[in-house]
Protein backbone atom coordinates (compact mmCIF):
# COMPACT_ATOMS: atom_id res chain seq x y z
CA UNK A 1 0.00 0.00 0.00
CA UNK A 2 2.86 2.49 1.17
CA UNK A 3 4.68 0.83 -2.33
CA UNK A 4 1.17 2.61 -4.25
CA UNK A 5 1.50 5.85 -3.01
CA UNK A 6 4.57 6.57 -3.32
CA UNK A 7 4.48 5.66 -6.60
CA UNK A 8 1.56 8.20 -6.88
CA UNK A 9 -0.37 5.72 -8.80
CA UNK A 10 -4.39 7.27 -10.55
CA UNK A 11 -6.10 4.81 -8.90
CA UNK A 12 -7.63 4.81 -5.34
CA UNK A 13 -4.97 3.79 -2.67
CA UNK A 14 -7.18 2.62 -0.90
CA UNK A 15 -10.21 1.05 -1.29
CA UNK A 16 -13.52 0.52 -0.08
CA UNK A 17 -14.47 -2.84 0.77
CA UNK A 18 -10.47 -3.98 0.59
CA UNK A 19 -9.54 -1.48 3.13
CA UNK A 20 -10.06 -0.01 6.17
CA UNK A 21 -9.85 2.85 8.72
CA UNK A 22 -6.55 1.22 9.88
CA UNK A 23 -5.16 0.96 6.89
CA UNK A 24 -5.62 4.49 6.20
CA UNK A 25 -5.02 5.46 9.91
CA UNK A 26 -1.42 3.46 9.35
CA UNK A 27 -0.26 4.80 6.05
CA UNK A 28 -0.98 8.42 7.70
CA UNK A 29 1.37 7.60 10.41
CA UNK A 30 3.91 5.69 7.91
CA UNK A 31 4.01 9.63 6.32
CA UNK A 32 4.23 11.63 9.10
CA UNK A 33 7.15 9.15 10.53
CA UNK A 34 8.96 9.65 7.41
CA UNK A 35 8.83 13.52 7.40
CA UNK A 36 12.64 14.69 7.43
CA UNK A 37 11.39 16.93 9.90
CA UNK A 38 8.74 16.74 12.74
CA UNK A 39 4.75 18.51 11.79
CA UNK A 40 6.18 21.20 14.64
CA UNK A 41 9.47 21.86 14.24
CA UNK A 42 12.39 20.81 17.15
CA UNK A 43 12.71 24.61 17.65
CA UNK A 44 9.66 25.73 18.31
CA UNK A 45 8.82 23.34 21.13
CA UNK A 46 10.26 25.30 23.80
CA UNK A 47 8.39 28.29 22.62
CA UNK A 48 4.78 26.05 22.96
CA UNK A 49 5.53 25.10 26.07
CA UNK A 50 6.60 28.61 27.71
CA UNK A 51 2.78 29.39 26.99
CA UNK A 52 1.89 26.87 29.46
CA UNK A 53 -1.47 26.47 27.70
CA UNK A 54 -3.95 23.83 28.38
CA UNK A 55 -7.37 23.52 26.33
CA UNK A 56 -9.49 23.00 28.73
CA UNK A 57 -7.92 26.04 30.51
CA UNK A 58 -10.15 27.80 28.15
CA UNK A 59 -7.29 30.74 27.84
CA UNK A 60 -6.74 33.03 24.78
CA UNK A 61 -5.45 30.93 21.52
CA UNK A 62 -3.29 34.15 20.35
CA UNK A 63 0.23 33.33 21.78
CA UNK A 64 -0.35 30.33 20.53
CA UNK A 65 -1.50 31.14 16.80
CA UNK A 66 1.35 33.54 16.86
CA UNK A 67 4.38 30.86 17.35
CA UNK A 68 2.13 28.28 15.03
CA UNK A 69 2.48 30.93 12.38
CA UNK A 70 5.69 31.33 12.52
CA UNK A 71 5.97 27.98 11.71
CA UNK A 72 8.00 27.14 7.88
CA UNK A 73 5.26 27.25 5.09
CA UNK A 74 5.00 23.54 4.48
CA UNK A 75 4.86 22.76 8.01
CA UNK A 76 1.95 25.13 8.48
CA UNK A 77 0.45 24.06 5.46
CA UNK A 78 0.31 20.28 6.89
CA UNK A 79 -0.73 21.11 10.45
CA UNK A 80 -3.75 23.10 8.97
CA UNK A 81 -4.63 19.89 6.79
CA UNK A 82 -4.24 17.45 9.77
CA UNK A 83 -5.82 19.56 12.07
CA UNK A 84 -9.10 20.41 9.81
CA UNK A 85 -8.85 16.29 9.12
CA UNK A 86 -9.21 15.13 12.59
CA UNK A 87 -11.58 17.40 12.77
CA UNK A 88 -13.51 16.00 9.91
CA UNK A 89 -13.00 12.22 12.08
CA UNK A 90 -14.25 13.13 15.18
CA UNK A 91 -17.50 14.90 13.45
CA UNK A 92 -18.47 12.10 11.38
CA UNK A 93 -17.15 9.69 14.52
CA UNK A 94 -19.86 11.75 17.09
CA UNK A 95 -22.43 11.37 14.12
CA UNK A 96 -21.82 8.12 14.16
CA UNK A 97 -22.10 7.23 17.66
CA UNK A 98 -24.95 9.85 18.25
CA UNK A 99 -27.63 7.55 16.85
Amino acid sequence: MADAYDSAEPSPILKPGVHDAHSAAGLLKLYLRELPEPVIPFQFYDRLKATGYRIDDGQDLQPVISILETLPAPNYTLLQFLCQFLFEVTHWTNAFYSR
